[in-house]
């Protein structure tokens, strides 16, 4: 093909903002599997990327202060899921660490909290970035993931609009990996089943 003037556009990948898969388990897919089950899922409308900031270490130095990289600060991932399942994902895991109870009289409710340790409360979110065929250019990993807030919206008779699930996840740390053909499989198996 001859060179149309665009320099390294003609062989750059663009990513784009809309391109994207993510997988929570039992949230976006069933189980640990790739498959969804429409009525028992969420279907992802918005995420993000990382976002990383050092704490900084400052040391007085003559008459000069010196800063050094300290600890690396995780933001939290924002998600915003449509809301089409039938059952609840979102508030089946907020129940896999906090639960409530009815006996039948909702006067008499029994709580209980499981704690940092329970078994599936943290999970690990996977997040592809895709291009216009499908295949994945890039996968971010968010390691021991757990929801510090979770928004099922508001209900409003005057307006149509479909129902959203807004959720904040903390994380303990995310890292990126290229393109491979893991990576691809993956994400495509999360797209396409």
């Amino acid at each position: 093909m001859p060179n149309m003037g665009v320099g390294f556009a003609s062989t750059s990948v663009f990513k784009r903002q809309n391109q994207f898969v993510i997988n929570i388990p039992d949230i976006t897919h069933a189980g640990n599997s790739s498959t969804r089950i429409y009525n028992k899922v969420l279907v992802e409308e918005k995420a993000a990327r990382p976002k990383l900031s050092y704490k900084e270490i400052e040391v007085n130095h003559l008459i000069e202060t010196i800063r050094f990289a300290g600890r690396p600060d995780w933001e939290p991932l924002r998600v915003t899921l449509y809301d089409i399942a039938q059952s609840n994902p979102a508030w089946k895991w907020i129940t896999s660490n906090y639960y409530l109870t009815s006996t039948g009289n909702p006067n008499n409710l029994k709580v209980g909290y499981l704690g940092g340790a329970s078994a599936g409360f943290k999970r690990n979110v996977q997040i592809f970035m895709i291009d216009s065929c499908g295949f994945a250019l890039e996968a971010w990993n968010y390691i021991n993931a757990y929801p510090v807030d979770v928004d099922w919206g508001q209900v409003d008779m005057s307006r149509s609009e479909v129902m959203r699930i807004e959720m904040t996840l903390r994380y303990d740390r995310a890292y990126w990996q290229p393109c491979n053909a893991n990576i691809i499989s993956t994400a495509y198996q999360y797209m396409f089943r």
